[in-house]
Parts: structure tokens; C-alpha cells; sequence
């Protein structure tokens, strides 16, 4: 089938779409000749479009279908259904004959029902395995090609789309593109290729939720649910919030607004204009792009930790044999871990906090960040229980932020430590060490980088809009901590004690199978893959930490000593806090302080 593909690709396969000559043809077996046929260069999903006129001067509008708009449509709804819980599709019909028909019933059944539709002249076979639908022309153009649409039209597509949701008539395509202005000022709806009969509820509010945002897009939010509570009542508009999101609109729409942030103003507006709670969005994503590179990574991870347990069978016996003191002493050492990241975030907190439900929200946050990726859960949790206790959110952000930042600058500092020790030794390492040329180089090109972003108009509205307000929020509060030693000390201090509580119990899970490798190489070789695992986006570095930590150790240690002991590691620091961090969060939930 590639093979096929790509001959077809190259080749340039014949064009299985009807020609203008079969449309030609297929229009007068239908008492339709026309002496005038012209492709269309227009936004049309799933169609190519044509316009006409009949040998009595009579302008039609012609839209043809064939094999490769069946097999779009099929495929379209094929991703959406990966991609979306709710698409709200229904099993796509068994020939494109019957969804042509099907459109054609749908048409027919707006018009009889008063709505401005151009008329269905008549349907019919054309070329190979193609369908052809005739309208009568409507002489105007889309709302889309508006600079502005005024407000008496907009209500008067309101009050069609009424008409229809009153029917149960799901349009599912509400996009100004289909939207006509005629000359006189009327709207026209078109296209009911993606229409249902009989539609429920999500699909009327999705309908709605479309034509909003669409609208918005062309005349503002406030115009735009104006118009609408002209013809629906504030209950319908309510209902269409959950749906105001990108994944439930079209592509168009989404980009015409400005995607999600675009869409605030609009859910703002109806919060204002019905006086109500805007519901909460409907949770539509059912793969995201985040959940690939997770699980590929995950893939990746066990791809390569896989060879490395595989190819020793005396695994077991290895463990067996390990010394259950050093064994312990990594489990108790790994507790201390806990006791520094609350030491840390109280000396980030201007207000005093009580330590030991502190502790416990460290405990909690161990849970939260197994079931989210890259630490989400546990800053999440850290700032509730701030915000619980009374600290005001930007504080509370500020405060796990400048956390993150002590933290980063102990790893840092502790590795340069590690690498000047390493690099002084008398003893031959069996690693390559960068030179102080090369790591100055580094860094100046780190810093002539920076300064290059911030010279380009992307890296000023990344700093304006991502950075400063970050840096301003939480200004005030970290003058308050640098100016209080004893909070400093804590800040910097419990971020060392995490960082050497890890170290420790890594050390001392090597010395449970008989390592014999020294601290510095040790602490180095420990701190350098910890970096990596971290840039990880899966829970806990779940597979990345592993292969980071098995590669770079064995550098300076065997195999058989490397796997066992970094297993034993990740016991301590991943696996054993899971339920003790579950009960301490249910147990702060219990008590109100999440």
C-alpha cells in the first residue's frame, strides 16, 4: 500500500473527482443543462463547488462530491473520534450516495420549515463513483468576507437557527463561511453536509457554542450574544458554554478567535449578560499531544532499562544478597527528602505556617506528582494548602516558584562542587571532564542566546506576557524573604537537605550491593542524570530517571551493581511514598486545608 502511494504520489494519479464535463452531463440528465460552469475558490469542506448557469439564464450553485471527499470525511471522523469523548458523530453512512441524500432530506426539510436555504434543484450521479447537488445561486457573499455584519442580520440568523433547534435540527457547521448575505440585506444558511435530524441536546449546543464564537470573531463578544438572546433564551446560551472550547469548534472558528484565550471574553460575556456561573467546560480530549510524548517517552524508557535488567539472571540473588542495613538506611534516609522540601517552602512563605501540616503537604504532594506529569500535582497541592491557610495566591505561586529557583541553584552549585573535587583528585577518572574553556563558552552562549530572544519581538511578549507578571506577583514577597535571614537560611538550607538526603540515598543503596566507587564521582556522576530525568514530562521521571541514572553510573560501576542499586533508589524515593501520600491526602482533604 506505500509502495502504491507513493507511485500514485509521484505519478500524479488521475483525478477521480467529476470533471466539469460529467458535471456537465450529470446536471442536464436532471433538466438542468447549463452553458456556463466554473470551479469555485471558496472555503467548502468535503466538496468541491461549482457555479452555473442553465441555458434560461437560471444561476445554480453545484456542489460535487467523489471518492476522495468520502474518504476525507472518513478519515476526518476517524481522528475525532481518537482525539475526542464527545464528538457527538454518528456512524458514518454506508455509501457517500446515502450522505448525499441524506443532506439533500436535510435541505429540504429547512426550507419547508421557513428557513432562508437556497432551494435543492436535484441530485445526481457524475463520473466515477460521484455525486453532484444543485442549488438555486443566492447572489451575495459569505458573512465571513465582512469587515462588520449588522446587528438586525445577525438576529435574523439567530432566529433561522431557532427555527431549526426548535425542529431538532443540528446544522453542526455554523461557521459565518455558511452564512449568506444576499443584497438586500438577508441571511442565507448553507450547507448542511455535517447536519442531523433529531439531534440532542450537546449537538443543539454545540450548534450554538459555533455560531457564537464564529460571530464574535467577526463582531465582538458583546454584539454577538446580544443578538443571540434576541431569539434563544438564557438557558440554551448557558448550556453552550461547556462546548466553547477548540476542541468542539471548527478549525476556522477556533483560529478566527484566537483559540482558547480568545474564547474568555466570550464566556465572560455571557456570565455578565445572564447574570449566572459560566459552567465548567466539558472534558472532550481523549489522547493529547502531551499523552504521546508521555507515553513515548515511557516507551523509550523501558526500551532501554529492559537490556539492562534482561541480561542478568542472577537479579534476585543479587538482591538477596544485598545488606539489609545499607537497604534500610536508604529508605530512612530517603524520609529526610521530606523534611527539606517543607524546611524550604517555609522559608519562601513570608507568613508563619504551622510545620507539621506543612510536612503533611509535602507527604500529599509525593502522591499528586505520581499521577501528574513534571511535578504539576505537587505544586498544585503546595499552593492549595498555602492558599488554605489563609496566603494569598500570588504569594502562594510566588512561594513554590522561588522554591523551584533555590532548588535548582543548590543542584547546580552542588554539581560544580562535585566536579572540582573530581577534577582535583589524584586518582584517574574513568569519565571526561569538561574543560573551564568549554564551560565558560557554555555559558557565555547561554547568556548571548538569552539576550538574542529578548531582542526579538516573540521574546518580548514571552517575557511580557509569561514573565514579568510572574516576577511582579510575587515581588513583594520575596523582598520580605531576603530580608529576613533566618527565612533565607531556611530556603536555601532545606533545598541543600533535599538534594543531599537524595544523594545519601543513592549512596547508600550503591553500598547495599558492594560499591565501592567514590562520593565525588558518586555525587557528580548522581546530580548530572537527576538533571536529566527531571527535564522528563512522565510522573516521577517514571522511566527516565531510571535510564539516566543506570547510564550514567555505569560509568563507574558494574552492571550488576548499577541496576539493583538504582531499582533500590527508586524504591525508596518513588515507589514507598505512594501510600502514605495518598492517606495524607485524603486526610488534609478531610480536614479542609486542600
Amino acid at each position: 500500500m506505500a509502495v502504491a502511494a507513493a507511485i500514485h504520489l509521484i505519478g500524479r494519479r488521475h483525478d477521480l473527482a467529476p470533471d466539469r464535463d460529467e458535471i456537465t452531463d450529470a446536471l442536464a440528465s436532471i433538466a438542468l443543462p447549463v452553458v456556463e460552469l466554473r470551479a469555485l475558490d471558496v472555503d467548502a469542506r468535503g466538496s468541491a463547488p461549482w457555479m452555473g448557469e442553465t441555458v434560461d439564464g437560471r444561476p445554480i450553485f453545484v456542489k460535487s462530491l467523489g471518492r476522495d471527499e468520502r474518504s476525507a470525511d472518513l478519515l476526518f471522523r476517524f481522528y475525532r473520534w481518537l482525539r475526542i469523548r464527545r464528538s457527538g458523530d454518528h456512524r458514518p453512512f454506508d455509501s457517500l450516495r446515502r450522505a448525499v441524500e441524506h443532506e439533500a432530506l436535510v435541505s429540504l426539510q429547512a426550507a419547508a420549515l421557513g428557513v432562508r436555504t437556497p432551494a435543492l434543484l436535484g441530485v445526481s450521479e457524475a463520473g466515477l463513483d460521484g455525486v453532484v447537488l444543485a442549488y438555486d445561486a443566492i447572489n451575495g457573499r459569505s458573512a465571513d468576507l465582512f469587515d462588520d455584519v449588522p446587528d438586525e442580520v445577525l438576529e435574523r440568523i439567530w432566529a433561522m437557527v431557532e427555527v431549526l433547534h426548535h425542529h431538532r435540527i443540528a446544522h453542526r457547521d455554523l461557521r459565518v463561511a455558511n452564512l449568506l448575505v444576499d443584497t438586500d440585506g438577508e441571511p442565507w444558511l448553507i450547507d448542511f453536509g455535517f447536519a442531523e435530524l433529531a439531534a440532542d441536546d450537546q449537538l443543539l449546543s454545540t450548534d450554538t457554542a459555533e455560531l457564537l464564537a464564529s460571530t464574535t470573531a467577526v463582531v465582538g463578544p458583546a454584539r454577538a450574544v446580544a443578538a443571540a438572546r434576541t431569539a434563544i433564551t438564557d438557558v440554551e446560551l448557558t448550556a453552550a458554554t461547556p462546548w466553547l472550547q477548540p476542541l468542539s469548534l471548527s478549525g476556522a472558528t477556533s483560529r478566527a478567535i484566537g483559540g482558547a484565550s480568545g474564547l474568555v471574553p466570550l464566556h465572560e460575556e455571557i456570565a455578565l449578560a445572564c447574570e449566572c456561573e459560566p459552567e465548567e467546560p466539558v472534558s472532550l480530549e481523549r489522547v493529547s499531544l502531551k499523552s504521546v510524548f508521555v507515553i513515548a517517552t515511557l516507551a523509550l524508557s523501558v526500551w532501554f532499562i529492559l537490556p539492562q535488567v534482561a541480561t542478568f539472571d542472577t537479579l534476585w540473588d543479587q538482591v538477596q544478597e544485598a545488606s539489609p542495613w545499607w537497604a534500610v538506611a536508604a529508605v530512612l534516609i530517603s524520609i529526610l527528602t521530606y523534611v527539606g522540601a517543607t524546611i524550604s517552602l517555609l522559608g519562601a512563605v513570608p507568613a508563619p505556617v504551622p510545620f507539621r501540616g506543612a510536612f503533611a503537604a509535602q507527604i500529599a504532594s509525593s502522591f499528586a506528582n505520581r499521577v501528574t506529569p513534571a511535578k504539576v500535582g505537587g505544586v498544585a497541592t503546595n499552593v492549595r494548602y498555602f492558599q488554605r491557610q489563609g496566603i494569598p495566591v500570588p504569594v502562594a505561586v510566588s512561594a513554590v516558584g522561588m522554591n523551584g529557583l533555590a532548588g535548582l541553584a543548590v543542584h547546580i552549585g552542588l554539581t560544580l562542587v562535585f566536579l572540582v573535587l573530581v577534577g582535583s583528585g589524584d586518582t584517574e577518572t574513568p569519565i571526561g571532564l569538561p574543560s573551564p574553556v568549554l564551560l565558560v563558552s557554555i555559558l557565555v552562549a547561554v547568556v548571548l542566546a538569552t539576550a538574542a530572544a529578548f531582542l526579538l519581538p516573540w521574546g518580548r511578549r514571552l517575557y511580557r506576557s509569561k514573565i514579568a507578571p510572574n516576577i511582579a506577583a510575587g515581588w513583594q514577597a520575596a523582598r520580605e524573604v531576603s530580608a529576613r535571614p533566618a527565612k533565607l537560611t531556611a530556603l536555601f538550607g532545606g533545598s541543600l537537605l533535599i538534594t543531599l538526603a537524595y544523594l545519601a540515598t543513592m549512596v547508600a543503596s550503591l553500598q547495599a550491593f558492594g560499591s565501592n566507587a567514590s562520593l565525588p564521582l558518586v555525587g557528580l556522576l548522581f546530580l548530572t542524570g537527576s538533571a536529566v530525568a527531571s527535564a522528563a514530562p512522565t510522573p516521577g521521571g517514571l522511566g527516565a530517571a531510571e535510564a539516566a541514572l543506570i547510564a550514567a553510573l555505569s560509568t563507574i560501576e558494574s552492571a550488576e551493581i548499577v541496576v539493583p542499586a538504582v531499582f533500590l533508589y527508586r524504591l525508596a524515593t518513588f515507589w514507598m511514598p505512594i501510600l502514605p501520600g495518598w492517606i495524607f491526602l485524603n486526610a488534609l482533604q478531610r480536614s479542609g486545608d486542600l
